[in-house]
Parts: structure tokens; sequence; C-alpha cells
């Protein structure tokens, strides 16, 4: 299971991969943007990640999957987040990082439309830490 820690790791190889330079990345215990990365020609990026599972050992949802209703809270606080980021920010580009498994993926499939419209992207990180875009 993917922790959010996993995610941002993930995620910040693919974004070195692509020609980021990684700024700051921040682990669960830490609060504030999980990765601001800076490209050379696209500019600041700002990443908002969301793990399948509780990074924290000895809580009742370590090494679960997150419900239905959990991850729907997640990808709420994490669309908020990156509303927020995007306001705030206007010409940064603002990613939210979820895992690729069914119950993101259903969610996401629900909004993808009116995601269209925004200027917000999401990436689907495997457990292997390979990433789509969407």
């Amino acid at each position: 299971m993917l922790t959010e820690n996993d995610i941002v790791k993930h995620v910040s190889r693919y974004l070195k991969n692509n020609g980021y330079e990684i700024q700051a990345e921040l682990k669960t215990t830490e609060q504030g943007i999980d990765i601001v990365a800076i490209h050379p020609e696209k500019g600041r990026c700002l990443v908002e990640a969301k793990g399948e599972t509780s990074s924290k050992e000895g809580t009742k949802r370590y090494g679960k999957p997150f419900t239905r209703e959990q991850v729907k809270t997640h990808i709420g606080v994490a669309l908020l987040k990156a509303f927020q980021l995007k306001q705030k920010e206007e010409k940064s580009e603002v990613i939210i990082a979820v895992p690729y498994e069914e119950n993101h993926l259903n969610i996401f499939d629900t909004i993808k439309g009116c995601l269209s419209q925004t200027a917000v992207k999401f990436l689907f990180v495997k457990r292997n830490g390979d990433i789509e875009a969407r």
C-alpha cells in the first residue's frame, strides 16, 4: 500500500526525470505544500499528495486501505488545497497526486469533466512507482 510519503517520493522522482528541480519535499509529519518544484521553462509546480493508507504506524488505519468515504474526503481536501494554491499562485502548475487504485480512480471519473475546465492536474501513482497523468 502506498502511503503519502511513498506518493511524494515517486512524484518527486517523476518530476526530476521531467526536468524539474525539487525545492521542498515534505513528510506527513510536516505541514505545507507536499512538493515544491521548479522547471526552467514551465516555472513553479506545487503538488498536494494523498496516500491509500495511513503512514503512521500504530494507528487503526495503518496498512489498511482507506474506505471509499475516506477517499472522497481526501480528494475533497486535496481539491480545496489545490484550488487555494492556484488562486494564490496563478502562474504555478498545481497537481494532486493520488494512488492508482479503484476508489481514487472511480471518484476521479465522477469529476473529470469539471476538472478538465480547471488548471489543476491529477497524477495517479502505481505501486511500482509508475505514474499516469490525467
